[in-house]
């Protein structure tokens, strides 16, 4: 019941912003994400997200619900903008060495196993490539909000990528599932995640209808 949880679910967000001793950026964007997100789910007639619409469109609701969904990609996009256009004023980003730093920070960085498969690249020349590419994938991801449909597939599937591989490096696991919501809502425009997790489902049932359901007697088989 999206149009009663919506109001719990910001709630349980704002708390966790405002009272939680270590806060991660993914905890706020929790929180902005929560709020901008009830005006869609108060208008949403369904049971749930994953039931079929039962009315047709409404303009004035669609008009209200758009704007939304805007606001939301606008401060995705900012985020991203925000972080790609920030490096570059720390010489550590500008001059390509920052990702060694990071990476091998004691309290902060990747652990050992990983640290020593990132340091074949992070204590070679590769270092300022992949530093660059950390900028410029965050920039491309702005960038992504005036984007056709094909071009933010491929983000998309970078930015799940790119968001689990600090979940490896630095261990930030809210973090990650706060941008993929983020992610979702900004770049899935044709809503192929809810197809892909549909898809999923159905073929859930179909494995266990088959599982289930007793084998016919071989001579009946054929």
């Amino acid at each position: 019941m999206p149009q009663v949880t919506s109001f719990l679910h910001l709630w349980v967000s704002l708390s966790i912003t405002n009272t939680v001793i270590v806060v991660d950026g993914g905890d706020q964007i929790a929180a902005n994400l929560a709020c901008l997100l009830i005006p869609l789910c108060v208008t949403d007639p369904r049971v749930n997200q994953w039931s079929a619409p039962k009315l047709p469109g409404r303009p004035g609701i669609n008009v209200f619900c758009n704007v939304a969904l805007f606001f939301i990609q606008v401060q995705a996009a900012i985020i991203y903008l925000n972080a790609g256009i920030g490096k570059l004023y720390t010489v550590e980003w500008k001059e390509g060495t920052a990702l060694y730093y990071w990476i091998s920070h004691t309290i902060i960085g990747a652990p050992d196993w990983l640290r020593n498969i990132y340091e074949t690249a992070t204590l070679s020349d590769w270092v300022t490539l992949l530093t660059w590419g950390v900028i410029i994938f965050e920039i491309g991801m702005f960038a992504c909000i005036f984007a056709n449909g094909k071009v933010k597939t491929i983000f998309l599937v970078l930015g799940f990528l790119f968001h689990f591989l600090i979940i490896l490096t630095h261990g930030l696991l809210s973090f990650f599932f706060s941008m993929a919501a983020l992610l979702v809502i900004y770049l899935d425009d044709a809503n192929h995640s809810v197809r892909i997790i549909n898809g999923l489902k159905n073929r859930i049932r179909l494995s266990c209808a088959v599982f289930v359901k007793p084998a016919l007697p071989l001579k009946n088989q054929y």
